[in-house]
């Protein structure tokens, strides 16, 4: 409230300044009052003349916009995943940013008739403020939750709504805010160069030519007022379709088929980073049904052979088989991955959308997290976030499961009780645990310890 209050505030003070300009001035063919201005407005806007120019302008920049909107998402995403069509589009863009737009509509005018001069360069300018500011967005995402959505086998649909969805959403309101402003300015300046006929840009070449000063204010007005509600609706609807696809993301779903507990075998498995030999011929078995403790010093390899396991890293020797072949690896990271912008529920059901509201609430309630189905992630303690990641990988259906550090940042009282908890949804699942502590290897039954 006291944002907007401000913010009126500001535009108060510009027209009482306009005013004083009007009024010391006295030339009314140099300056009308906004009073003056508004009141031509009023009285053009009923006008079948004015709702005609109006559509005309509107729909043909509207849509050069709605081009450079789709063309410059799909060319970001091309960009994110293909190095070369990023290079390739690099200096196109910077030239088209770095061109005066009354250069881009007099080239623009050799391409295509009067009529549709908007159309095309609200598109050339729109492009490249989408392009760049999507391919930022794609840059910035955050590879964790891309290896926990690998991890879980998330639905290309769900993986678009859940992880990928709230993390670009900033990025394409701030395209869409930048880029239907300019769309409007540019569209507007080449229909005063090219003077389209029924056109917004014609009475403004009009009102200059005959010095009719109110209309020129008028007619501008009327362009800011059409950007301003241009990009209110467009942001109304983003919000909107962001909401719909986003609801994917805690949409129940078909029950996820079980799966049989995993025996594993690891054979010479190395590793390496540079010159640096994390893992050097490596071996050891673990059993089917059971959990099996991974202990050793910081910096040993231990997170690296979690992700060995589970498929994140290749190793560069040695093998990992299972029994039965091809069995599924879950894992509770060392880092939460959680989405933080879905509720605790949907994070959950967005790697297992079979779940039913009872089963996570059940679920919550046994790790102390009753009554936070509905919260938002972003607004939990590091303590809740680490239960929630804890209950989303015990809730999955998994041959074996692996947990690095699961107990971290808990407090002795919330660990006893999750300890309670994981060590029921253990029960004869194949799971390997890293820990500095063995006793929580011991409280929850682990079979066998291994040092690297």
């Amino acid at each position: 409230m006291k944002k907007k209050l401000i913010t009126a505030a500001c535009v108060l003070f510009w027209l009482a300044l306009w005013q004083a300009g009007a009024m010391l001035l006295r030339q009314e063919i140099l300056l009308v009052s906004p009073v003056q201005a508004v009141r031509r407005l009023f009285e053009l806007a009923p006008t079948a003349d004015f709702l005609k120019s109006v559509g005309f302008s509107t729909g043909r920049i509207m849509a050069g916009f709605g081009l450079g909107l789709a063309g410059g998402t799909i060319l970001a995403v091309l960009a994110g995943k293909i190095r070369f069509v990023k290079t390739l589009l690099s200096p196109l863009v910077s030239a088209v940013k770095a061109v005066p737009v009354a250069s881009i509509t007099v080239l623009a005018l050799v391409w295509v008739s009067s009529r549709n001069l908007s159309t095309l360069v609200s598109f050339l300018i729109s492009l490249p403020i989408v392009y760049s500011n999507m391919l930022e967005g794609i840059e910035s995402l955050d590879p964790k939750l891309r290896e926990m959505a690998e991890v879980f086998r998330v639905p290309a649909l769900r993986r678009a709504a859940g992880v990928y969805l709230p993390q670009l959403l900033p990025y394409f309101r701030a395209a869409v805010r930048l880029a239907v402003g300019l769309s409007w300015k540019s569209g507007a300046a080449a229909e005063i160069i090219g003077i389209p006929s029924g056109s917004i840009g014609e009475k403004l070449y009009e009102a200059k030519i005959y010095l009719e000063t109110a209309d020129l204010f008028a007619w501008t007005i009327a362009v800011i007022l059409l950007s301003w509600l241009s990009e209110k609706l467009l942001l109304l609807l983003v919000n909107a379709l962001a909401k719909a696809l986003s609801a994917l993301a805690d949409r129940r779903g078909a029950p996820a088929g079980s799966e049989l507990p995993a025996g594993i075998t690891v054979r010479g498995l190395t590793k390496r980073y540079g010159e640096n030999t994390v893992l050097d011929g490596f071996s050891c078995d673990i059993p089917s049904g059971e959990l099996t403790a991974v202990a050793g010093a910081s910096g040993c390899g231990k997170t690296t052979f979690l992700s060995l396991l589970t498929g994140l890293l290749a190793p560069d020797g040695g093998e990992v088989q299972t029994d039965p072949p091809g069995a599924r690896f879950l894992a509770v990271f060392q880092e939460d991955r959680l989405c933080e912008n879905l509720t605790v529920s949907a994070n959950i059901r967005l790697v297992n959308s079979g779940l039913s509201d009872e089963e996570i609430s059940g679920a919550l309630d046994s790790v102390g997290l009753s009554g936070c189905e509905k919260r938002p992630v972003r607004e939990l303690s590091g303590g809740m976030k680490r239960r929630t990641a804890l209950v989303r990988a015990l809730l999955s259906e998994y041959g074996a499961i692996v947990l690095d550090e699961p107990f971290k940042g808990l407090d002795e009282a919330t660990k006893k009780q999750v300890l309670d908890y994981c060590r029921e949804k253990l029960r004869g699942k194949t799971a390997v645990l890293v820990t500095h502590d063995i006793s929580e290897a011991e409280e929850l039954s682990a079979k066998q310890i291994i040092r690297i």
